[in-house]
């Protein structure tokens, strides 16, 4: 047997292995809380990358993860195929004949009017923002529109306003309605433009900057309120071209770019500070014309059937927004172009097909009927029914695609050559579709957008993973620093003293800290609040992931009580220590005092006038009455609002308001109506003036008349001893006189009594009684027995009457004897006393009527003693009082009626009547 023989096996041979990821999460940085720090991480790797992921603290919790998938292909487009969201694709003009908007791709303004040469068109147009549902913690900043703007016929300028609109449905649409009326627009201005016409041989693009309305609008489709994602713009535009009856402007392809602030990282189709809604890579489109022979800027392809049936136009990108839609080292497999289309009717004609020859163009160089540039795709057609198309353009676009961004050439285009075979049709809103490929192998950059809501040193890993499943990390140190929080200015401030101050004031932290506020008012008080971030309690450190940044308003209320400028210090620290301060002023302005309305008043002349004021200051101020009578005293009295002294130059801690009450008296002597004046004045001079009046009333002199006689009356009495005899002397009832007789041993005359001056009131009946009263003398032993008695009248000039009666005890009867005199008067001088009181210090005149047909007499007393009391003399003697002494004599019996008139020289007049007893 043959030996067996082994066979041979050959050993096997290991594979080299693919060499794993090498992670590097790129240099350290230090950024400020509440900005974005850019992580630069990259990665090589000996084959195909699948991930990215971001720890951006190292906590064991990736954040965020980038998928890479090289081997899938993914398509971009760049431009809008959303009608609702290509803005220059859904315009609406305004027509008044119909009061409706309507479709249009672009919009005109025509100058019509010869004289002003200006024509208004207003339309609208409209943006889906639903997209920014995915941007849950971003904040726009600033929005503005990007109109691209035609100008034919020379149009030399036009004025645009945008206005907000409001959701508003009509028949046939779900769009919103712009608030315009028929008059011109009306609605909310949130931005204005005016631009010069230039005969710009390329494009000509106007940027109107929104203001802070449309960015809120904005922002309340973030945060979800209203619900609705439509935000529309009104446009406004107005064709100026003064001497001419013409020209007009197209303006088209509108659309909206808005900058956002955010706080977590990108997506890959959010690249950028900005996105904008609209048609912003949409291709710019040019019309060709041959005279002369040039393109120009336009917003649709148009064709129509004439003796010539051919259009030539082409459409550019910038190929930087291509690469920004790009990852770094993306492989280009394939270009299409896509366009909306739209017939319309021409004499009942529609376009039935129409045919495209595409080719490339730089933005020097357009092509001719020969054919310039690269053939990308034959003719084309495309039918009544198709809205859209799309056709590949081959690899001749796919090569120039990929060189322009391979050398970073500026431009890239694709021109056209339309036909129609009738009618006429609109073409626009050119858009470009690239489907690409991520390369594998080699090096890849990974990035990352993370923004910190606090201070602090955190540390960043960067994990990457390839296709294979292996895997390498990498760190980096992101410091971030605090910064103090921003105060929105206030101030300065002014308020009346006296009066409320409120106050409030908006900070901003760019990150999460907790803010205080204090408020430190000069010679006031000082507040202390806090805001939480989280709005529970202290902010914990650090804390990156509370909101950021966080915006604080704080209100306090003060009241100063006297003025002056007052500083205002407003201090807001985070809770990292970081202090921004403001200092402003309040500045109280002083008010003058009021006074509490009295008056006008009134008083008798010589009766004492007591008037009693309150005045009150809304501040702390010391209050001076300064009172001014007419023809009276004046009287300065000051009240301090402490109770002790004057108030100092600033004391806004007083009492206030501060009320003062002051009083003053006066006695006016004359009437008249009297001004009187109240002037109240605070410290700081501030017065309020206070006029009323004083009607004194004229009021009549009271008068009283004396009239009588003074007369002698003698008693004599003879006979019986030791009996008397009483004389009374009665006038009106009152005895004026009395004597009493005690018959003694001896000489009658030298008993006798005899009454001087007896004063008897000549307007009551003067009596004599003479008494005899026996039973009560002494008893002598002798009862009985006469004693005869005389009485002697003796009147001033010497005139004597005597009376005589014999008393006997056996004729009681005659022991009361009375008689009366008043019939001796004649032919008397009577004595006549006139009393007058006037309680003003006017002028008395006495007028006496004697009632027996002789003259009166009269007379004036002047109150000063010199002449006549002036029309208003309050400061005479008064009261002002007259005794005037008359006499007068009657030469027969009769009673006699005395009239005494006194008047004032007011006018006021008294009269006394009294009767003269002459019988």
């Amino acid at each position: 047997m043959e030996p067996e023989v082994e066979e041979e096996v050959e050993p096997e041979v290991e594979e080299d292995p693919v060499s794993g990821p090498v992670a590097d999460a790129g240099p350290d940085q230090t950024v400020n809380e509440g900005d974005v720090a850019n992580l630069n991480g990259s990665a090589s790797t000996g084959t195909n990358l699948t991930s990215f992921e971001w720890d951006y603290e190292s906590d064991g919790t990736y954040d965020y993860i980038e998928s890479l998938s090289p081997t899938t292909d993914k398509t971009i487009q760049l431009g809008s195929d959303n009608p609702e969201r290509a803005g220059h694709a859904m315009g609406y003009s305004y027509r008044s004949s119909s009061n409706r908007y309507y479709c249009y791709a672009s919009y005109y303004a025509y100058p019509y009017d010869r004289t002003s040469g200006t024509y208004e068109r207003r339309g609208w147009t409209t943006f889906d923002l639903s997209d920014l549902t995915e941007w849950s913690d971003a904040t726009a900043v600033s929005a503005k529109l990007l109109i691209h703007n035609y100008y034919r016929y020379y149009a030399k300028e036009l004025v645009f306003t945008a206005l907000t609109t409001t959701p508003y449905d009509y028949p046939g649409s779900t769009l919103s309605k712009v608030i315009f009326d028929e008059s011109g627009p009306t609605g909310t201005e949130i931005g204005s433009y005016v631009g010069t016409a230039t005969r710009d041989t390329t494009r000509h693009t106007i940027e109107v900057d929104l203001n802070s309305n449309a960015v809120t609008a904005i922002n309340s489709v973030l945060s979800g309120s209203p619900t609705y994602y439509t935000f529309g713009i009104g446009i406004y535009v107005k064709s100026i071209h003064p001497g001419y009856s013409y020209g007009y402007a197209r303006w088209m392809d509108i659309r909206l770019v808005v900058t956002f602030e955010y706080s977590s990282e990108l997506t890959e189709t959010q690249s950028g500070n900005g996105i904008a809604f609209g048609d912003d890579w949409t291709g710019r489109l040019y019309k060709y014309r041959t005279n002369p022979t040039r393109y120009y800027p336009d917003g649709y392809m148009y064709v129509r059937k004439y003796s010539y049936y051919e259009y030539r136009n082409f459409a550019q990108w910038e190929v930087d927004k291509i690469a920004d839609a790009l990852p770094s080292g993306a492989e280009i497999k394939a270009v299409a172009l896509r366009f909306n289309h739209q017939y319309s009717s021409q004499s009942n004609n529609y376009v039935y097909q129409m045919e495209y020859d595409v080719k490339t163009v730089t933005p020097d160089q357009a092509f001719t009927d020969a054919g310039d540039g690269t053939q990308y795709a034959g003719p084309h057609s495309v039918s009544s029914s198709d809205s859209e198309y799309t056709w590949d353009l081959g690899a001749g676009a796919v090569s120039d695609l990929q060189n322009a961004l391979d050398n970073n050439i500026e431009i890239f285009g694709i021109g056209f050559i339309t036909t129609s075979t009738s009618g006429y049709s609109y073409n626009y809103g050119p858009r470009l579709v690239i489907e690409w490929k991520a390369p594998g192998g080699g090096a890849l950059s990974g990035l990352a957008r993370h923004t910190y809501g606090d201070n602090g040193v955190y540390t960043v890993t960067l994990r990457v993973t390839d296709e294979l499943g292996q895997t390498d990390t990498d760190t980096c140190v992101v410091t971030v620093l605090n910064v103090v929080p921003s105060i929105v200015p206030i101030g300065p401030f002014t308020v009346n003293e006296g009066s409320p101050l409120s106050l409030s004031a908006t900070s901003t932290d760019p990150g999460s800290d907790d803010l205080t506020f204090l408020w430190e008012f000069e010679l006031g008080p000082t507040y202390n609040n806090v805001y939480y971030n989280d709005g529970v309690g202290p902010d914990p450190y650090p804390s990156p992931e509370g909101t950021y940044p966080f915006t604080a308003s704080d209100s306090v209320g003060h009241t100063y009580g006297d003025n002056a400028v007052y500083r205002l210090i407003l201090t807001v620290t985070d809770d990292d220590g970081g202090t921004a301060t403001l200092t402003t002023t309040v500045t109280v302005v002083n008010v003058a005092p009021t006074i509490i309305p009295f008056g006008p008043l009134a008083i008798n002349e010589g009766s004492p006038l007591s008037i009693t004021a309150m005045s009150t200051d809304p501040g702390s101020d010391d209050l001076t009455f300064d009172w001014d009578l007419e023809l009276g005293p004046t009287a300065t009295n000051t009240y301090y609002n402490d109770g002790l002294g004057p108030d100092p130059p600033k004391s806004p801690w007083g009492t206030f308001p501060f009320t003062g009450t002051d009083s003053i008296g006066h006695t006016y002597g004359d009437n008249g109506v009297y001004a009187l004046t109240l002037t109240v004045t605070d410290d700081d001079g501030a017065s309020t003036v206070y006029t009323t009046t004083i009607t004194v009333y004229n009021v009549n002199p009271s008068i009283a008349v004396e009239a009588y006689i003074k007369m002698n009356f003698t008693l004599r009495v003879s006979g019986e001893k030791w009996h008397n005899v009483e004389l009374y002397v009665i006038s009106g009832g009152t005895v004026t006189g009395y004597a009493d007789v005690l018959r003694m041993p001896g000489d009658p005359d030298d008993q006798s009594i005899k009454l001087v001056d007896v004063k008897c009131d000549v307007t009551n009946t003067i009596g004599l009684r003479v008494l005899y009263t026996p039973f009560d003398d002494v008893i002598n032993g002798q009862i009985n027995g006469a004693d005869p008695a005389w009485v002697t009248i003796q009147f001033e000039n010497g005139d004597e009457y005597v009376f005589d009666n014999t008393f006997n005890y056996q004729h009681p009867d005659r022991w009361d004897w009375n008689f009366g005199i008043n019939r001796y008067l004649v032919g008397q001088e009577l004595t006549f006393e006139g009393h007058a009181t006037d309680p003003g210090s006017d002028d008395l005149t006495f007028d006496w009527y004697w009632g027996d047909g002789s003259p009166d007499e009269g007379a004036t007393y002047y109150n000063d003693g010199v002449g006549a009391d002036p029309a208003k003399s309050p400061d005479g003697t008064f009261p002002f009082s007259i005794d005037e002494l008359r006499t007068h004599t009657y030469w027969t019996n009769a009673n006699f009626p005395l009239v005494l008139t006194v008047s004032d020289d007011d006018g006021g007049v008294t009269a006394i009547v009294v009767i003269i007893i002459i019988i």
